[in-house]
């Protein structure tokens, strides 16, 4: 067949076509099922409207006409988009002087988007001065004068659209050039509301074939007519032969497309990319031990059956091509370890082998964080509001990198003490994000009440309800504390935390959509069971990821120990004889080895432990007194230093306790460890100068992190800041 300029046509050619195809014409097809969509219709000039090529009635809406058929040898193409396989025809409107319609059928879509396109080329436009209609949108399976979403063209040749009439639309394209060719695509969006639904029409849009979140402006764009009632359903496209005044009109339609996106009514006419894993465009990923290489998954596919490369690039700069693609479609994957923290932007094009080249790539843009660490405080009486407490919890979190502390905070320590001991943490000690850990709705609204009147902050609300453990399981409570939670945090710019332990596959997917980071427990005695148990079990993991908001999943590793529960003791014992990192590194090896793509699907980013009540005395020493006390202001000369721990205490290998003056850093004393000015008994460490202190002179304490440990090997994790532990001498 070959591209005819209609220009050149006679107005008497054209209805001679008609006039034979009106003998083959299709008669309406009774209770014809509708279609689902996407539907598409390339008008093989071998067979009449109405039975799809030969696949069935499609055309079955309106009645059998004369002005409406299809117009053998005419072909319509657009640049970039993909002309039907092996040619196609036209379908040729000629208007006379009643209103005639034909229409396409499918399953109601009752929100969301409905699309359709069509290539459109004017022959002879209509005269006069009114606007008439050339096809529509509508929720009715019988045509009528007032489709849902009504496109037509006005008396200066622009194409309109109006919701139920096109009588007082302001808003028009550019003018059509007779015998031009043009893509028209229209957008029908349900809106919340009763009278809110808006119309979009492009003309000659680029961008065949991309995402949603990257469709082009409309040329007619947010249409809404507020005095219309919202549509209920759309489930037809009609063609319409308009009644006009002022002779016969006539225009030409090809490759009608109906869908639900963008994609698929402007299929590009070139291979096409599309990521598959990560599914998501925009992965995080924790740096995995030594660069542990992240899979990326691209399918291609070529309407013309001709694949054949796939070329990966990194930051823009190549990397290799696959030719191992043929065919109409397949997959090629590429794989890549990050070692450092940054942002990297992955792409894949695919290619066929007539030279052309998937636009846009297939494109992520991945994230790569360093490991984040977090430690559940509890029993805060303890700890809050006593400095060397204080000290020995936040130097603990300093020297293992844990930068978020959830506290199970309660009424009592709303103060604003709880106010200090997070601004020291904040500004001395590291910690970037602090949690309040709570169980109901009483418990949050004290938090916000908290976060209104004091500076240091909270910044995290974790809600702590085991419904799991419940008898019935309480899941609609939960989900009803994190809506409340998310009506409380979302003006106050805070984020939504939630642990769980054993919710099925549904309920985890929408418990992930509710939160900014998921806790999951991996309750197991050694990290070498904790991926398989904890993580993927039951795929918990997986089915997280599957909510739309991509939150952030952190395992939950339990300090636990044998001194606490003999029967099931968790990983208490093995972190005492070995380090948080082990453990990390034990967990994030079998994440490596794991082949399930379904991974991807939530960022993985950092590890909780549970908590200071089991990690002290276990794993470091908590200093629970010392004397003189922080701040203290009547200190004599002659005054030695005692410092309490919360177990006994021995010497360590090495490591000085210094004494400075504030003023000048001048050093009164640096004693070794293994100094007879130091002793300890018990659980008490006792330091004697050795040098008289100065009256009116400020000092500081500093205790290296290898001076004292318990007899099972635990640390004291020393004091390093030089306003930890200060006192004065009048």
């Amino acid at each position: 067949m070959e591209n005819i300029n209609p220009q050149c046509q006679s107005l008497g050619v054209l209805r001679g076509w008609l006039t034979l195809l009106a003998l083959v014409l299709w008669l309406p097809a009774a209770g014809a099922a509708p279609l689902s969509l996407p539907f598409y219709d390339g008008i093989p000039g071998t067979y009449p409207l109405g039975t799809g090529g030969g696949s069935g009635a499609v055309w079955t809406l309106g009645a059998a006409s004369t002005n409406i058929a299809v117009a053998p040898g005419v072909v319509l193409n657009y640049p970039a988009l993909l002309a039907t396989p092996g040619g196609g025809s036209a379908i040729a409107v000629t208007t006379a002087g009643t209103l005639q319609a034909m229409g396409v059928g499918f399953s109601p879509v009752t929100n969301g988007y409905v699309y359709a396109s069509f290539l459109l080329q004017l022959m002879f436009p209509p005269a006069g001065s009114n606007t008439v209609c050339l096809a529509g949108l509508d929720g009715r399976s019988a045509y009528a004068d007032s489709p849902e979403l009504a496109m037509g063209l006005n008396a200066a040749d622009q194409l309109v659209v109006g919701r139920r009439t096109l009588g007082t639309v302001s808003q028009a394209t550019p003018a059509l050039v007779n015998g031009q060719t043009y893509l028209v695509v229209v957008r029908y969006h349900f809106v919340p509301g009763s009278t809110n639904d808006t119309l979009d029409l492009w003309l000659n849009p680029g961008s065949a074939g991309v995402a949603e979140s990257n469709v082009p402006s409309a040329t007619i764009a947010g249409y809404v007519n507020p005095a219309v009632a919202d549509a209920t359903n759309l489930q037809a496209f009609y063609l319409v032969s308009p009644a006009t005044a002022g002779g016969p009109a006539q225009w030409l339609l090809g490759d009608v497309r109906i869908g639900t996106n963008w994609a698929a009514v402007t299929p590009p006419d070139q291979p096409v990319a599309v990521i598959v894993t990560p599914d998501n465009a925009n992965p995080s990923f924790m740096n995995l031990p030594g660069g542990s290489p992240v899979q990326f998954t691209v399918a291609g596919a070529d309407q013309n059956g001709n694949l054949q490369t796939v070329s990966w690039y990194l930051n823009g700069v190549w990397q290799q091509t696959d030719t191992n693609l043929s065919g109409y479609a397949g997959t090629d994957t590429w794989s890549h370890g990050f070692a450092a923290a940054g942002t990297n932007t992955v792409q894949a094009v695919v290619g066929n082998s007539a030279g052309s080249y998937s636009s846009p790539a297939a494109s992520w843009t991945v994230t790569t964080v360093a490991s984040q660490r977090g430690m559940y405080v509890d029993q805060l009486t303890n700890i809050v509001g006593n400095a060397a407490a204080e000290n020995s919890v936040l130097q603990y979190a300093l020297a293992n990198q844990i930068t978020y502390l959830a506290l199970y905070v309660g009424s009592g320590k709303l103060t604003n003490t709880l106010s200090s001991f997070i601004q020291r943490a904040k500004t001395n000690y590291g910690i970037q994000q602090i949690g309040f850990v709570g169980q109901n709705t009483n418990d949050f609204n004290n938090y916000t009440n908290y976060n209104n009147l004091y500076a240091g902050k909270a910044d995290v609300f974790n809600l702590e309800y085991e419904y799991w453990n419940l008898t019935p399981r309480d899941f609609d409570g939960y989900m009803g504390r994190l809506q409340y939670l998310n009506y409380l945090t979302t003006p106050l710019g805070l984020q939504v935390e939630a642990y769980v332990g054993w919710p099925s596959n549904s309920e985890i997917t929408q418990i992930a959509g509710q939160v900014d980071r998921l806790l999951v427990h991996c309750y197991v005695t050694n990290p070498t069971n904790a991926y398989t148990y904890g993580w993927t079990n039951n795929y918990r993991w997986y089915y997280a990821g599957l909510a739309t908001n991509r939150a952030t999943l952190w395992p939950i590793f339990s300090c636990e120990s044998s001194n606490y529960y003999s029967d099931q003791p968790f990983m208490g014992d093995w972190l005492a004889a070995n380090s948080l990192n082990a453990a990390e590194t034990n967990f994030m090896g079998s994440y490596a080895r794991d082949t399930n793509a379904l991974k991807y699907n939530a960022a993985l980013l950092g590890f909780q432990y549970y908590s200071s009540r089991f990690m002290s005395p276990l794993l470091f020493l908590m200093a629970t007194n010392e004397s003189p006390t922080n701040l203290a202001a009547n200190v004599s000369t002659g005054a030695g230093l005692t410092i309490t721990m919360n177990a006994g205490v021995v010497k360590g290998a090495a490591g000085n306790v210094t004494i400075r003056q504030v003023t000048n850093n001048a050093t009164l004393a640096s004693i070794p460890i293994a100094d007879s000015r130091i002793t300890v008994s018990g659980n008490q460490a006792s330091i004697s100068p050795g040098t008289a202190f100065a009256h009116g002179t400020a000092y500081y304490v500093l205790i290296d992190a290898t001076c004292f440990k318990s007899g099972s090997g635990a640390y004291f994790p020393g004091v390093t800041l030089t306003n930890a532990w200060t006192f004065t001498v009048p």
